[in-house]
């Protein structure tokens, strides 16, 4: 772009050196030849103009698509500063949100894959309930969890005869 800038200015200057010979001259004939030479000059001086308007044009488009990406960055800071990663289980951890940890309330649950790493708010799907373990997957990147339930008693729920018992009645 520099060099096009300078090619242009190159050509004002020699277009107006041009000019300033004109008066100067006396004969018709001189004067066409300079009139032509300045001519040649002022269409060197267009074309370097249409390339530094195309470098321009380009320049302004750039800038734009940075524009952009900075305001979804921005955006994405402000989105993530809502969630906060939160231990769901031993070593599970996920992005909940922050009013859940005040309200105490049901939720759901980010990968937290996917929210740091693609900046996507990926929300864990039940895949099985085993009643002892639930299994979680993310649809995005197939991560899966196991949230393990600390209230599950298999002996709770062994059958006999079609009624359940406990391990203790038997003793």
């Amino acid at each position: 772009m520099i060099n096009e800038i300078s090619l242009a200015l190159t050509s004002i200057k020699s277009a107006t050196d041009i000019i300033k010979g004109l008066v100067n001259l006396k004969t018709e004939a001189a004067v066409t030849e300079k009139v032509i030479d300045l001519q040649s000059i002022i269409l060197d001086l267009h074309s370097h103009i249409n390339l530094l308007n195309t470098e321009f044009s380009k320049v302004l488009s750039e800038k734009k698509s940075f524009e952009d990406e900075l305001n979804n960055i921005n955006d994405w800071s402000v989105e993530k500063q809502k969630y906060i990663m939160a231990e769901i289980d031993a070593k599970v951890f996920v992005f909940v949100h922050k009013d859940y940890l005040e309200s105490k309330v049901e939720t759901y649950w980010l990968c937290a894959h996917c929210f740091e790493g693609k900046r996507l708010k990926s929300i864990y799907q039940l895949k099985k309930d085993e009643g002892y373990q639930k299994i979680y997957y993310c649809p995005s990147c197939k991560n899966e969890i196991i949230i393990k339930d600390p209230n599950y008693s298999l002996a709770d729920h062994i059958k006999t005869s079609g009624r359940r018992f406990s391990w203790v009645d038997k003793y």
